[in-house]
């Protein structure tokens, strides 16, 4: 029986770390689980709304099998954890069913940890993207790819909102295949971490951004897209170039240097002037003889007759 000893030791020893593990992993706080079944009542579930996975992955509604009395990080599927803070840091629900809309208050955006969120391949029917995307500061992937998403793109995120220009940590965005109009916004050139952007095949237009990143991306990042212009693409713009953020010789109306404030007010002095002396010349001359101007010079030509005459009659 000795030779039993040793396998016996090896279970014994694998459930108690299991035992230990599961004892000092931190469960999902009662906070975020609310969240995310709050989230969760924004959706209903139907297989079409996610049809464009078939062929390439499983398609399932993951949201619809989380159960309140479970540990959202460790029975929800889709849901990951930091298994030290049990903050939740990942949402993958991609080709999960899901046929809704995400508003501006919308709980998902109580998750202050979130780091990587894939809602790809789903079905938001025809909305906008909520600015409230902009409060998921920790945010480093962010999918919305082929769901049926409308409008701009939010300037937060500097519509694609521009509030996503506040996600500055974000290093991976994919919008494409929605639906999207517009243009890409400014402030997203400031998106210092970004690597990978696809924007294709939506119905974008205008300039596309200059800045750090998005001088790296190439073409495949707007395709699908005949309405933009500009570097990397063939298509030239009717200014020269997009405006580069990051440029120090930009120039701004609104800039404070003494150079252009200077010039600003000569011109506008010079312009007043011109028109005020232009006003009264013509007040003047159009209105017939001017008779003070007149008067003015005919006392003068009177006093000097008389100095004349007193001259003369002192000399005799």
């Amino acid at each position: 029986m000795g030779y039993l000893t040793q396998p016996y030791q090896l279970v014994i020893c694998l459930q108690l770390s299991l035992l230990f593990f599961q004892c000092s992993a931190k469960l999902c706080s009662q906070e975020q689980s609310s969240a995310l079944l709050q989230f969760k009542q924004l959706f209903s579930f139907a297989k079409t709304s996610s049809s464009q996975c078939d062929g390439y992955q499983q398609s399932y509604p993951k949201m619809k099998y989380w159960k309140e009395d479970a540990d959202c990080c460790s029975s929800w599927d889709g849901v990951t954890c930091d298994m030290v803070t049990g903050q939740v840091i990942g949402l993958d629900l991609s080709c999960s069913w899901l046929h809704g809309s995400i508003s501006s208050n919308s709980s998902l955006f109580f998750l202050p940890r979130l780091q990587k969120l894939n809602l790809g391949s789903n079905d938001f029917n025809y909305s906008k993207i909520s600015s409230g995307f902009s409060q998921l500061r920790s945010l480093t992937l962010l999918n919305l790819s082929s769901s049926n998403f409308t409008g701009s793109i939010p300037p937060s995120l500097g519509g694609i909102p521009s509030s996503l220009a506040n996600l500055t940590e974000l290093e991976s965005l994919d919008l494409s295949s929605n639906k999207l109009v517009g243009q890409i916004p400014m402030q997203m050139a400031s998106l210092k971490s970004l690597s990978v952007l696809n924007l294709s095949h939506n119905q974008l237009e205008g300039p596309v951004p200059r800045g750090t990143q998005f001088n790296t991306f190439q073409n495949d990042s707007y395709a699908g897209n005949p309405g933009l212009c500009g570097f990397p693409l063939s298509e030239s713009c009717d200014m020269d170039e997009a405006p580069d953020p990051s440029s120090p010789t930009s120039f701004h109306e609104g800039d404070d240097s003494p150079s252009w404030f200077d010039w600003k007010f000569a011109k506008m002095g010079y312009a007043s002037g011109l028109v005020i002396g232009l006003s009264i010349a013509y007040m003047v001359f159009a209105t017939g003889r001017p008779w003070w101007f007149v008067k003015m010079i005919e006392e003068k030509q009177a006093t000097k007759v008389r100095r004349v005459s007193r001259r003369g009659r002192a000399r005799r």
